[in-house]
């Protein structure tokens, strides 16, 4: 297992802690749901307020949210980080029956004045939201050097025994929380009911965060092809990440490999 995704050059820059995916999110990024919530991505230069405990914060969003009474509201992660002003990503369900429930990811000011962004609301069914890739883990970093941070979600899926891990980033445009790329961490679905092993495809991957020239943080993503039947080239193509390292940077609001 690699400690860090830093190639095979002595000189390449400094990564961070290298998260590692087969099947399972790292433990400090899955769901919290009591205490004081995850925290990162802070300059310790510039810091920003720690996210208040959960039984504090969640009565902020239901004023804020008008969350009628009979509403719960399920805190998935609060996140702190420099969004044009110091802020607090927030994920979370507002669960309105037993079936329903929808899900709101917004950047709010730490000084209580409102929101900063908001990602487009999205609804979806409380018993299956845990399963389709909802929420699995938050980081912060300034990608682009613009001193405004990106949002990176670590994403797992399991639909009918197939397995993946993702990684959605976003950036702040104006008052929207936009997706600017998607990167492909880790697929199984020797799991699938009446799968033949020509069609088996088994891959992971090891990533990190590394710094770049200007300031800018590259993605590092390290993928591993373990197995995949001689009829499972295009599954491969389109669910595994790319065999061996490769860099990814943000440039003009996209998600771009870095090329030799």
């Amino acid at each position: 297992m690699l400690a860090s995704c830093s190639g095979p050059s002595s000189s390449a820059p400094p990564t961070s802690p290298t998260s590692d995916h087969r099947g399972e999110a790292p433990p400090d990024l899955r769901h919290t749901h009591g205490g004081t919530l995850p925290v990162g991505g802070i300059d310790e230069g510039a810091p920003v307020p720690a996210c208040p405990p959960e039984s504090d914060l969640v009565p902020r969003l239901r004023e804020l949210w008008e969350v009628p009474p009979d509403a719960s509201v399920d805190l998935v992660a609060c996140t702190r980080g420099r969004f044009r002003t110091p802020g607090w990503l927030i994920d979370a369900f507002i669960d309105t029956s037993d079936e329903d429930s929808e899900e709101r990811i917004e950047v709010l000011r730490v000084d209580g004045g409102g929101v900063i962004a908001a990602r487009q609301p999205s609804s979806s069914a409380a018993a299956d939201r845990f399963d389709t890739g909802a929420g699995d883990g938050w980081e912060v970093a300034d990608l682009d050097a613009d001193g405004i941070d990106e949002l990176l979600q670590l994403q797992e899926w399991n639909q009918v025994a197939v397995t993946a891990t993702t990684l959605a980033v976003f950036r702040l445009d104006g008052a929207r929380i936009v997706e600017v790329g998607t990167l492909r961490l880790a697929y199984d679905n020797t799991g699938a009911k009446a799968m033949t092993a020509s069609r088996t495809v088994q891959c992971s991957s090891q990533h990190a965060l590394s710094d770049g020239a200007d300031g800018i943080r590259h993605i590092l993503v390290e993928g591993t092809i373990a197995r995949t039947g001689r009829q499972a080239g295009p599954i491969a193509g389109s669910s595994c990440p790319l065999p061996g390292a490769h860099r990814y940077q943000l440039v003009g609001g996209k998600l771009e490999e870095v090329k030799p």
